[in-house]
């Protein structure tokens, strides 16, 4: 008997070592043009981070809109043998009803500055357009609240009214909040316009980003 518990740890942990998986779903990428760039099909993780990244004039400007779904999980043995198969789809993202949410990473270019209206920012799903309703910023505070370069503590803080956006190493990011129940990411009708919300003197409008529904993919160990 006293063998039994080791030979049966063993076991368990080489058949942990033998099993892997592969899961996927449903993210909307975001893209400027008439047509997408390229077919939405088994997008791997390094592919969407680079698809979110739009490279505009004066801008680098990361789109990423929090409505990506896992919609299938399978676990398997020895690469072949399945151990188990979950088709639900389940949000990657915490949602609120009525609420759709975005995030915006920004690097301003070539030393200048943008400012930031969030009220004037738009996203459009099936035809119906609203403004943000809300926003907020990442990064460090001090006790008082103020936004600081080190030694402060990360947090989400809300933003109200105007932030100017200077160029820097490490992006600025912020959340903006529209009152509009958040799109299915095979919905192939969403449209997000920055024109008024993001601007820098000198510099072109942002144009139109558009989303196009994707297939993402993944292995894990």
């Amino acid at each position: 008997m006293a063998l039994r518990t080791p030979i049966t740890l063993a076991a368990s942990l080489a058949l942990l070592s033998a099993c892997a998986g592969y899961r996927g779903g449903w993210e909307s990428l975001p893209y400027i043009g008439a047509m997408p760039p390229a077919a939405g099909v088994n997008v791997t993780a390094d592919e969407a981070r680079l698809r979110r990244e739009l490279v505009l004039p004066g801008l680098r400007l990361r789109v990423n809109l929090n409505n990506a779904v896992r919609t299938h999980d399978t676990q398997v043995y020895a690469g072949v043998l399945p151990l188990g198969i979950d088709p639900r789809a389940v949000p990657l993202q915490p949602a609120q009803p009525g609420l759709t949410q975005l995030t915006l990473s920004v690097w301003p270019q070539g030393g200048r500055s943008f400012l930031l209206r969030p009220a004037r920012a738009r996203l459009s799903v099936g035809g119906q357009t609203v403004a943000a309703q809300a926003a907020s910023v990442w990064g460090q505070w001090n006790e008082a609240g103020e936004p600081v370069e080190r030694g402060g503590r990360y947090a989400d803080r809300p933003l109200s009214g105007e932030l100017l956006l200077e160029a820097r190493d490490r992006p600025h990011v912020l959340t903006l909040t529209f009152p509009i129940e958040r799109p299915s990411p095979q919905d192939g009708d969403i449209v997000l316009e920055l024109d008024e919300a993001l601007s820098s003197p000198g510099t072109p409008a942002i144009p139109r980003i558009r989303f196009q529904p994707s297939r993402w993919t993944e292995g894990y160990n």
